[in-house]
């Protein structure tokens, strides 16, 4: 956005692919793509995302002129992947990455990935977060200027965090509860994915019908998400649908945004977090306004990603530095209010769903008092203490809140 100048119009989507390109591949591919590669990495992933057609699923080598760009594209991005890994197999250069995750992990027997499985997978792991994200992006800032009433208290809850300037990092983003329910309302009314599936592994009886094993079975999240018995005015939006009073999402399967259980999507804390960060930094710097009618921003359902129709326009102007400073003294007045609003702790019994938990260890880092998981690749959480003493109350809720698939349980104990 350094480009931007002071005012300026443009394509609000085509604004967020770009956005999101670069922030994905530098998260997953490393900085070298993003400092060094990103015209020619674009073009490719261009030509790569053309050949993302409903024909590929059935016949995906037919002689296409889009596909034979793809697998163009898709040689040239092994020949760039393999001399940013042998770079860093001699030393050269190393990275925090998804890319250095894959060149450190090793199959049963001790092989290391080729660099064409690596390639593969950053690439599927690129798709699969990219297109969603965008048009995930560009929703958010369209229901916020379609629903004002909702703006002021998003921005009130960032400057009382970070002031004009502040820092936007880890911790902070994990702490900004009003532009999380925003994200989640968004992803409840425009989920990017018409519907999950999954591949029925045994015969199953359900309500009287009986599933044959093979058969695949299908949820839509943009019909789950309308049932007003579970989303009461499902056609509103209402983040405070979220809120602690409500949890309108707590029952099992009610949000499947990023799907459930034990194949909810692993990109999930990311693509959170992404959003999040994207937009603690745009709100602070410049306000937005929607050209066209709001009405006419609908989705595009000709996409294998539902995303909003294009041209999707929005107009942008720059905020002064009084502007961005504002509400700066409220980061103390915020954080004494949650400590405050801190409830005396209750004593509970702490159990884990392993049919949910991936092993990812946040638990661990939150209250390593209560939880434990092994070394091992496979490795689950454990509970080391499952009626942790009222002074872990903080960290044991932090565990809870911040679990990637909601795998933690808690049961208040009876007193006696």
């Amino acid at each position: 956005i350094s480009g931007w100048g002071e005012s300026g119009e443009l394509d609000l989507l085509a604004f967020t692919k770009e956005l999101t390109l670069y922030t994905s591949s530098h998260c997953l591919l490393g900085k070298e793509f993003r400092k060094d590669l990103n015209q020619e990495f674009a073009a490719l992933y261009h030509d790569l995302e053309g050949g993302v057609k409903p024909i590929a699923y059935v016949f995906p080598n037919l002689p296409l002129p889009a596909f034979r760009r793809r697998d163009r594209a898709r040689a040239r991005l092994l020949e760039l992947i393999t001399e940013i890994i042998d770079k860093r197999r001699s030393g050269e250069s190393a990275g925090e990455d998804a890319l250095q995750t894959l060149l450190e992990s090793t199959y049963e027997d001790g092989s290391g990935l080729t660099p064409n499985e690596i390639t593969g997978m950053l690439t599927a792991t690129m798709f699969a977060g990219h297109h969603t994200s965008a048009g995930t992006a560009a929703w958010i800032l369209i229901d916020l200027l379609r629903n004002q009433r909702y703006m002021g208290p998003v921005l009130d809850e960032l400057h009382s965090i970070y002031g004009g300037d502040g820092e936007v990092n880890f911790e902070s983003l994990r702490e900004i509860p009003k532009l999380e329910s925003v994200i989640k309302e968004v992803l409840r009314l425009h989920p990017p994915l018409i519907f999950l599936m999954r591949r029925v592994m045994y015969d199953l009886d359900f309500k009287g019908y009986t599933i044959k094993a093979g058969k695949n079975v299908c949820a839509s999240p943009a019909v789950s998400h309308r049932i007003p018995e579970v989303f009461p005015e499902p056609e509103l939006f209402d983040p405070d649908r979220y809120s602690e009073g409500r949890a309108e999402d707590a029952p099992p399967f009610a949000w499947i945004a990023f799907g459930g259980g034990k194949h909810l999507c692993t990109g999930n804390a990311f693509g959170l977090m992404q959003l999040k960060a994207i937009f603690s930094i745009l709100l602070r710097r410049y306000e937005f306004e929607l050209i066209d009618a709001p009405e006419s921003y609908q989705h595009d359902y000709q996409k294998m990603v539902v995303q909003p129709k294009q041209p999707c326009m929005v107009r942008y102007r720059r905020l002064t530095a009084a502007q961005r400073s504002r509400s700066a003294a409220g980061r103390a007045a915020t954080a004494a209010a949650t400590a405050a609003g801190e409830e005396a702790a209750e004593a509970v019994r702490v159990s884990v769903d392993l049919g949910l938990c991936k092993g990812h260890a946040v638990c661990m880092a939150e209250a390593p008092e209560i939880f434990r998981v092994g070394e091992a690749k496979d490795s689950q959480a454990e509970v080391i203490d499952a009626e942790p003493p009222a002074e872990l109350g903080a960290k044991l809720r932090a565990a809870v809140k911040y679990c990637p698939t909601g795998a933690i349980k808690t049961e208040a104990l009876k007193k006696e």
